[in-house]
């Protein structure tokens, strides 16, 4: 598995995997995809200079987001292609993330939202939830 940090020029496939891994968890949770909404999400979360591609045999199966806070280190987004899940890769990419603020001496956190199939992810790589806001939990390993 190997990261490439990502470019405008991947604005596109981005936005089109947000969909492929959003869209039936926020029907399930909110009722219905809103096109224009989530078109408002993704440009806001979109900043080119903080996703990395992943790449596995250099097959692209997704991206993930890591901000480095001076208190903990927060996975904003982790998103694996429909097509690539349940294969192991967002288990191996969490590990990686946790054992690199392991590293730093930091704890990691992340906020999924309640109907995320990911829950269960979380929690079995060690994750606890910690609080949780109106539509998600936010969990924090150590």
């Amino acid at each position: 598995m190997r990261f490439l940090q990502a470019v405008a020029a991947d604005k596109e496939y981005f936005r089109r995997l947000n969909r492929a891994c959003y869209e039936d968890v926020i029907t399930r949770q909110f009722g219905a995809w809103d096109e224009v909404q989530q078109n408002v999400n993704f440009e806001f979360k979109w900043p080119e200079n903080r996703f990395r591609k992943i790449y596995v045999e250099d097959v692209l199966v997704g991206g993930v987001w890591i901000d480095d806070g001076p208190e903990f280190i927060q996975l904003r987004e982790l998103q694996i292609h429909p097509d690539f899940q349940g294969q192991g890769i967002g288990t191996r990419v969490v590990k990686k993330e946790i054992a690199q603020a392991q590293n730093q001496g930091k704890p990691i956190r992340l906020r999924v939202l309640f109907q995320n199939r990911a829950v269960e992810l979380y929690k079995w790589v060690g994750f606890k939830q910690i609080d949780q806001n109106e539509h998600q939990f936010i969990m924090e390993c150590n």
